[in-house]
């Protein structure tokens, strides 16, 4: 190989590598938490999307929900890793910003810099290294050319520090950004205490006369696919074993009122998990209002979900 004939070339190996993955981690943690503090926020804002992205183990247990919840922020990680890794690794830095604080750089065979679609296969590369509990990045120590998983997929190769020189701007630039991820990390439960009492403001339904209604935890979701559909989701929730029906009440500019009731299907004595239904008519119109009550087999009936499209 073209690299190895170099012999000012030294390949970086684990451990520094396993620092700069530390280092990242750092900054995606703080990402995700960010995702994590507005969360509810964004879920009321896209809805629709949300709805199509549960947990895969849906549980009315403390355990299981927290387990869900785990899940999904493995998952979240997992993405903006992709995201972080597949940017920076293929732009100028040529490397992601906790390996530019140790100094190394991605490379081709021949010593340049990377193309979009190899740091884009590097990004499922260290998804994949993930995923497989670290075995993608254990490959390095067995390695000649120090290759992990990612470098093997993509035909690249990471440098040591000794064999190129210090960009200095970009260091400074990696720095600041660890350091606002690890002020985020440690100030993160002063936001959530700060903020949660307005995502809560924001997310709970209110009543005809502004008060904040406390409903059963059910998760509903509604879209309008196009001009003549209102479509709404039943993603599921705690008290999925106790929701009898949905009355939605759809209202036109006109003040023209459709209600429909989301009843159980067959001999089912609730609504199933995962329930859909679309609502047909003429809703090209703007402001098309909708609400949608929750009615569980002990009566409660309030509302959970007013949107207005």
């Amino acid at each position: 190989m073209e690299l190895r004939e170099n012999r000012d070339i030294k390949f970086a190996g684990f451990f520094i590598r396993f620092l700069a993955f530390f280092l990242d981690s750092i900054i995606i943690a703080a990402i995700v938490l960010a995702f994590v503090l507005f969360f509810p926020l964004w879920a009321h804002i896209f809805p629709e999307l949300f709805s199509y992205i549960p947990g895969p183990f849906s549980s009315n247990s403390i355990g299981g929900y927290l387990f869900d919840f785990m899940i999904r922020i493995l998952i979240l990680f997992l993405a903006i890793q992709f995201i972080y890794i597949t940017i920076l690794e293929g732009s100028s830095l040529q490397g992601t910003f906790g390996k530019v604080l140790l100094n190394l750089k991605v490379i081709d065979n021949s010593g340049n810099r990377i193309p979009f679609f190899r740091s884009l296969i590097r990004g499922l590369g260290a998804v994949a290294s993930l995923l497989s509990v670290g075995i993608g990045y254990l490959l390095i120590l067995f390695s000649e050319d120090k290759q992990g998983l990612p470098d093997i997929l993509a035909g690249t190769y990471v440098i040591h520090p000794e064999s190129i020189n210090e960009n200095k701007t970009a260091k400074n630039i990696s720095g600041t950004v660890l350091i606002m991820g690890i002020v985020s990390i440690v100030l993160f439960p002063t936001f959530m205490l700060l903020t949660l009492p307005t995502m809560i403001d924001i997310n709970s339904p209110h009543d005809a006369s502004g008060h904040i209604v406390k409903p059963k935890y059910v998760g509903v979701a509604v879209g309008k696919p196009d001009i003549n559909q209102i479509k709404i989701d039943y993603p599921g929730g705690k008290d999925a074993d106790s929701l009898v029906n949905l009355h939605s009440i759809i209202i036109d500019r006109n003040g023209n009122k459709q209600e429909i009731w989301f009843k159980p299907q067959g001999n089912e004595n609730v609504i199933p998990v995962g329930s859909n239904i679309t609502i047909s008519g003429s809703f090209s119109e703007s402001p098309t209002q909708v609400e949608v009550y929750a009615i569980f087999s002990d009566g409660q009936s309030p509302l959970i979900y007013k949107r207005t499209f």
